[in-house]
């Protein structure tokens, strides 16, 4: 496949520019403003400490890295649910990706909620001797969510060089008010050798503006996330190790970091998968708060499954993420 100068300049200067619109930013924005952004949209990813930079190759790269989309070359769906913090919190996201000769499209959808929330509001009776009651017939019950749709165009620069963005449109209902915003994120993919993986992801790159219904606003800053991964192959045994470790930059500051300062702070996940027959999966990590992770998957013909767990002991409770991936052409044919 040949690649063209004039395309290869395109390219580039659009990465110049997003760097430049990351390098305009750096101090504007509300620290941790876009939070729930950042909860895990992969099995695979969370059970590997949360480095999926340069490692995530199916439909949740639309968050991880878009660029990795290129590495796929079948019409994918994938699902997830998570349950956080006592199972309070859940987490469901899904996401397709239909590939091109040298360009790939991805679409996704994201929805972090506390469900079944009690209002008392309208229960609560008061009586002549100032004394209170609840009429539990008069309970009703709301939800808080965030909601977050991803656009995603990854084009090759090479056969060794893909690059991508993602159009992310924001929408959060709190029941009393609602917000509304708009992010971009940009990310690269180097693959100098056969088995070696780089990868580098820009999130929120132009800052990523919420706007409330009640006229408040913030901004969440940009996140640079760089990854490195390497495949080591047994091939006696059919089996497969892939060590990555990765470097998460925040520019602000973040509490327990690695690396912490009021402008600037480091985390550094890293995890390892071990494959069997590329059909049998075991992974174990340490994440941004240096706590354990471990899941497991399993491939089967078009369709695979992955399971990952953290525990947070008696603090908040333990994180179960499960997720499908399926492939159209293997399972249907087309």
């Amino acid at each position: 496949m040949k690649y063209s100068n004039k395309r290869k300049i395109r390219a580039l200067i659009l990465v110049f520019v997003m760097f430049l619109f990351a390098a305009n930013t750096m101090l504007a924005g509300d620290s941790f403003a876009g939070y729930f952004l950042r909860f895990s949209t992969s099995a695979k990813a969370s059970a590997m400490g949360k480095a999926g930079i340069a490692t995530i190759e199916d439909p949740s790269a639309i968050y991880w890295n878009p660029a990795n989309l290129r590495q796929i070359d079948t019409k994918q769906l994938l699902l997830l649910h998570s349950q956080y913090f006592i199972s309070d919190i859940n987490y469901d996201f899904a996401s397709f990706v239909y590939p091109g000769e040298d360009h790939t499209f991805g679409i996704g959808f994201s929805r972090l909620a506390v469900d079944n929330i009690v209002d008392s509001r309208k229960a609560q009776i008061i009586t002549n001797n100032g004394d209170w009651y609840l009429d539990y017939s008069k309970l009703s019950y709301f939800s808080t969510a965030d909601y977050a749709f991803y656009f995603s165009y990854a084009r090759d620069w090479s056969e060794e060089f893909h690059y991508a963005i993602t159009a992310k449109l924001i929408y959060r209902d709190f029941s009393s008010q609602s917000a509304y915003g708009i992010g971009f994120d940009a990310g690269v993919d180097y693959r100098p050798t056969e088995n070696l993986i780089l990868g580098g992801i820009i999130q929120d790159i132009t800052t990523t503006p919420i706007f409330y219904s009640t006229d408040h606003s913030e901004y969440t800053l940009p996140r640079i996330r760089l990854g490195a991964a390497y495949n080591l192959l047994v091939e006696s045994f059919d089996m497969r190790f892939t060590p990555t470790l990765q470097i998460d930059m925040y520019l602000e500051a973040v509490p327990d970091a690695m690396i912490e300062n009021d402008y600037l702070s480091l985390e550094s996940p890293f995890g390892l998968e071990i494959a069997y027959h590329e059909r049998i999966f075991a992974r174990v990590g340490l994440d941004e708060n240096e706590r354990m992770t471990l899941g497991a998957g399993l491939m089967l013909g078009g369709f695979s499954m992955d399971y990952a767990f953290t525990s947070y002991a008696d603090e908040l409770g333990n994180i179960n993420v499960i997720a499908v991936n399926i492939d159209f052409l293997k399972l249907f044919g087309f």
